[in-house]
């Protein structure tokens, strides 16, 4: 006799439990949540690239945490690989959030305390250090 066993790891993910009746009034909400959330992190984008005026350490800051948020959704139903890449991703890009708000921190607490060193000390050339 042959072991005929199938064995797949899948993963079945719970949802937002929503009624029928108001399953179309919640995805119109949270798709239009979407589109806004992206145009204006995009908006923002475009904003400092844009001007010469904002390239400097902090609006660079709100660009990279503006970058960082269009990046990062799931199926119902996932592989187990799949899952494990995707928690990855997930902790890499909530500890490339955490990073970016302690450089927005120390950026405030040299603008502070160091007021008139602010300028040397916080340069772009500083932030690309801090950053990577």
């Amino acid at each position: 006799m042959e072991n005929l066993t199938f064995h797949v790891d899948i993963i079945f993910l719970e949802g937002l439990k929503v009624m029928p009746q108001s399953s179309v009034p919640a995805f119109i909400f949270l798709l239009l949540s979407y589109i806004f959330i992206m145009v204006s992190n995009i908006g923002l984008v475009v904003l400092i690239v844009w001007h010469r005026s904002l390239h400097q350490p902090m609006y660079l800051l709100f660009c990279n945490m503006s970058i960082n948020d269009v990046f990062g959704a799931t199926n119902r139903y996932i592989h187990y690989i799949d899952c494990v890449v995707q928690a990855f991703c997930s902790h890499f890009h909530a500890g490339t959030c955490h990073t970016v708000l302690m450089i927005m921190a120390f950026d405030r607490y040299v603008a502070i305390c160091s007021p008139l060193r602010y300028a040397t000390i916080m340069t772009n050339k500083m932030v690309a250090k801090l950053s990577v």
